[in-house]
C-alpha cells in the first residue's frame, strides 16, 4: 500500500501549517490565504476534510457542494471536480486516505456534514494531536483515522437492494431537518406520516441508531457546532439559542455527542 504523497504549497498564498502520517494515512493542515480557483481534476486518493476557516464552492461527480468552517465533508478517490475558494482563502485540516482502504461498496462521491454524534469530535481530536504532538501521537492519530473512516462509510455506501427505508421513515426524518430548531413531538411526527408512534420508534432506531429525539437533539448540535465555528458568539448565547436550558446543559449534550467540549472545540477550530 502506497502512502499519500504529500504536497508542501508554495510557501506564500498556499502555506502547509502541519502534516504527519499516521500509518496508512496522512494528515495535513493547509491554508490557502487569498481566493482562488482550480479547474478540473481529481486525486488519486480519498479524503476528509475538517473546513476551520474561510469556505468555498466546488463540483464533485456533477454535485454542487458548498464548503464553511465547522464541516466535515468525505470525497471519494478519482472523482473529477473544481473548486473555488471564499475571497478570503480556507484553511483545512485533510485525511488522506490510500483508496485501497475504501471500501468496495462506498460508491457515492461526497457526503457532506456528517452527523456531529462522533464525527466533528473525533475530527478536532485529530487536529489536536497533529498540532501537540508527542510519543503517542502516530498511534493515538491512526486511530482515530479509523475510527473517522469508519464514521463515513455508512453514509458512503450505495444502498444495496431492499435496504431504501420506507417514504414515511424518510418523510420523518426530513420532517425532524425542517423543524429542527423547535420542539417536536413523537406522536405529532407520527401523525404526520400516518404510522403508529411506538412502530416510527422502533423503525427509526433500527434505522439511524438512535431515536427520533437523539437524532433531533443531534441535529441541534451539528447547527451550534456551525455557531461556534464562524461566530466568536459567547458559549451561553449559543447554548441557548439551540433550545437548550443553559450553557451546562449544552456543555454536557456536546460532549457527550461529539467526544470534546464545546470551548474544546472552538479551540481546536482555532489552532
Amino acid at each position: 500500500m502506497n502512502r499519500p504523497t504529500l504536497n508542501a504549497g508554495n510557501g506564500r498564498s498556499a502555506l502547509l501549517l502541519g502534516h504527519r502520517y499516521a500509518g496508512p494515512f496522512l494528515v495535513t493542515h493547509k491554508r490557502y490565504t487569498t481566493q482562488f480557483q482550480q479547474t478540473w481534476h481529481e486525486h488519486p486518493i480519498a479524503s476528509i476534510d475538517f473546513v476551520l476557516e474561510g469556505g468555498g464552492v466546488g463540483v464533485y461527480g456533477g454535485e454542487t457542494v458548498e464548503s464553511k468552517a465547522g464541516c466535515i465533508e468525505y470525497f471519494r478517490h478519482e472523482v473529477r471536480h473544481d473548486f473555488r475558494s471564499a475571497p478570503g482563502g480556507i484553511r483545512s485540516m485533510h485525511l488522506c486516505i490510500p483508496a485501497d482502504l475504501i471500501d468496495r461498496r462506498t460508491r457515492t462521491a461526497v457526503v457532506r456534514e456528517l452527523e456531529p454524534s462522533r464525527a466533528l469530535g473525533l475530527a478536532a481530536r485529530l487536529l489536536a494531536e497533529l498540532t501537540s504532538p508527542d510519543a503517542s501521537s502516530e498511534l493515538a492519530m491512526e486511530s482515530l483515522a479509523r475510527e473517522l473512516l469508519g464514521e463515513v462509510v455508512p453514509f458512503a455506501r450505495a444502498p444495496e437492494r431492499g435496504t431504501r427505508p420506507p417514504r414515511w421513515l424518510a418523510a420523518a426524518q426530513d420532517a425532524l431537518h425542517a423543524h429542527r430548531a423547535e420542539p417536536v413531538g413523537l406522536g405529532d411526527l407520527a401523525e404526520s406520516v400516518g404510522v403508529n408512534p411506538g412502530h416510527l420508534a422502533r423503525a427509526f432506531r433500527r434505522r439511524h441508531g438512535c431515536s427520533p429525539g437523539e437524532y433531533h437533539r443531534r441535529l441541534r448540535l451539528a447547527d451550534a457546532a456551525q455557531r461556534l465555528a464562524n461566530t466568536r458568539d459567547p458559549l451561553a448565547r449559543v447554548a441557548l439559542d439551540a433550545g437548550f436550558h443553559d450553557q451546562a446543559h449544552f456543555t454536557r449534550a456536546f460532549r457527550s455527542h461529539v467526544g470534546v467540549t464545546p470551548a474544546r472545540f472552538r479551540k481546536a477550530l482555532a489552532s
